[in-house]
């Protein structure tokens, strides 16, 4: 059964662990909807992502940067229902857990069918019902079963939640209790579960005017950072990672990534071993201070 490790999908040396919970801060236009797209692109890339859920008021404006991502438009969810849309979000989870199952069953009953066919000297004496469910009669062979996409790993989601605050969203109890649970989502009864990556664009960091609940930057493993003006806020992004990093180390990082309009600093707040630095200027150059 799956690996119920906090990060248990193995990504591409240079992305960031999985599964993430990304929060992407900056203001109107500032690129926050293009930097989750592009990490997306490079997760399906890496063959390490199956299908993407979206929560947001303004995913048809965006339609461009999202059709080359082959997102389902019945994946795409209101925050003004609230609870409502995340709802909608675990039931798919859990539909896909329940067809996982499913598939690793007719696996062991197609296995099972190999070995009776191998060792049994009838034919006859083979179950029949196994036969029927795997024989191809356009081919005139036994079919193992086919993972629905293309892998025999567990199905791997992703949620992006795009200018949501102040929404009902944002408000919801359920949003909030999933922040801290997306690993958990879609649990299997012999442990472990199919979880979910969650990239949220925020234009507030602080949780006041419908900013950015406290669960929710506590909960974070990564933040990308636009330029902001507000220093007040840029030090509460960095108080979410004191103790790693002098304040004036911090900000010296933040002022070389942003010092170009669209470019953002990247902090990972779970760097693999491998990487020299938690902090990045966009996702793929390291700022080693």
């Amino acid at each position: 059964m799956p690996n119920s490790s906090a990060f248990s999908i193995n990504t591409n040396p240079m992305l960031l662990k999985a599964h993430q919970n990304m929060i992407v801060l900056g203001k109107r236009g500032s690129g926050k909807s293009v930097a989750i797209t592009n990490y997306l692109r490079f997760l399906q890339e890496d063959k390490k992502l199956d299908r993407i859920f979206v929560i947001s008021p303004t995913f048809h404006s965006n339609k461009v940067l999202m059709d080359d991502l082959g997102i389902d438009e019945n994946d795409v969810f209101d925050p003004a229902t609230g609870s409502a849309a995340v709802e909608n979000v675990v039931k798919e989870i859990e539909a896909e857990r329940d067809e996982y199952e499913e598939y690793l069953r007719a696996k062991e009953r197609f296995k099972t069918l190999m070995k009776d066919m191998n060792s049994l000297a009838f034919v006859e004496m083979v179950d029949a019902k196994l036969m029927l469910e795997f024989f191809d009669q356009s081919k005139g062979i036994f079919m193992a079963p086919e993972p629905k996409y293309g892998h025999a790993g567990k199905p791997i989601m992703a949620l992006f939640v795009d200018d949501c605050q102040s929404t009902p969203l944002f408000k919801s109890q359920k949003f909030l209790n999933f922040i801290t649970r997306h690993r958990h989502i879609g649990a299997f009864k012999e442990g472990g579960a199919l979880g979910t990556s969650v990239f949220i664009a925020l234009q507030n960091f602080a949780d006041r005017n419908g900013g950015c609940p406290r669960s929710v930057r506590n909960n974070a493993t990564s933040i990308c950072c636009f330029s902001l003006k507000d220093k007040k806020e840029l030090t509460q992004v960095y108080e979410s990672v004191a103790g790693e990093i002098e304040e004036e180390q911090f900000m010296q990082a933040f002022e070389y990534a942003t010092i170009e309009p669209h470019n953002f600093l990247l902090i990972d707040l779970h760097p693999k071993p491998e990487h020299p630095s938690m902090f990045r200027k966009n996702f793929n150059e390291f700022i080693v201070l």
